[in-house]
């Protein structure tokens, strides 16, 4: 709520810098054709909510390429693997989310992150869009913990998939009638699923692997985050982000003007 509040106090301004600047100008000069100003050109091609979820995966993808280097794993262990018995607990309820060990682990997630990515930003906005992800990964990481420490087992998890979820859940609930298709095999075998259906699907799964201890997934997280955007959407927004205006006048006047 504060960073959206600053967010559009330093964009008031921005723009307001830029016209002061530019005003009385009328040429201008691009930039040559080399690759750097290709990748400026695709960055500014992109919305202020796809540059934050190309950032999400951007530092996926930097966790990534740590884990391939001996001398990071020690840190990243410690505060980059989901684990209660662990030296920092509470970061790595949060950090566990940019954390994807295996190359299909990275892809298969990010990939998922993308393709949800429009549709939960216009449902969001961008900030609180992020502000959803973040506490979603951090709910998912704390029913993980609970069900680790009732049962005694004290495997670390990483991965995305406790926020995805919650993004999943979340737009499945508020487009219940959406048609989905398993990616890449929809092109192979045509088929298609309602949203809602998806929804049961994946909601039965995690609780039959939670109560069976299966431990290919961490099921708990998955239904953590899965939870944790089905009550955002139909409590949880209302309770919180409709409440910011509040927050908003209290930073204000801490802030002050100008």
């Amino acid at each position: 709520m504060v960073w959206q509040y600053e967010m559009t106090r330093l964009k008031a301004k921005k723009i307001i810098s830029n016209w002061i600047s530019n005003e009385g100008r009328d040429v201008f000069y691009p930039k040559s054709h080399s690759f750097r100003s290709h990748v400026n050109m695709w960055w500014n091609s992109l919305s202020d909510g796809q540059k934050y979820v190309v950032s999400i995966i951007g530092a996926n993808v930097l966790v990534f390429l740590a884990w391939r280097l001996p001398s990071a794993q020690p840190t990243l262990m410690k505060y980059f693997c989901s684990n209660p018995n662990s030296a920092a607990p509470c970061w790595s309820m949060l950090l566990s989310a940019f954390s994807q060990y295996n190359f299909m682990h990275l892809f298969t997630n990010m990939y998922v992150l993308w393709s949800f990515s429009n549709v939960a930003l216009n449902l969001f906005g961008k900030e609180q869009f992020l502000a959803f992800y973040l506490s979603s990964a951090t709910v998912a990481s704390l029913l993980s913990y609970c069900v680790k420490i009732t049962r005694c087992q004290f495997t670390p998890s990483v991965g995305a998939s406790g926020a995805l979820m919650a993004v999943l859940g979340a737009v499945c609930l508020t487009y219940p009638n959406a048609q989905l298709s398993i990616a890449f095999i929809g092109d192979i075998i045509p088929h298609s699923f309602s949203a809602s259906a998806v929804l049961k699907v994946i909601i039965a799964f995690d609780t039959v692997g939670v109560l069976a201890g299966w431990k290919f997934f961490d099921h708990a997280a998955h239904l953590g985050g899965m939870l944790f955007g089905l009550w955002y959407v139909t409590y949880g927004r209302k309770l919180i982000w409709e409440q910011r205006e509040s927050v908003q006048k209290w930073w204000h006047h801490i802030r002050g003007d100008p």
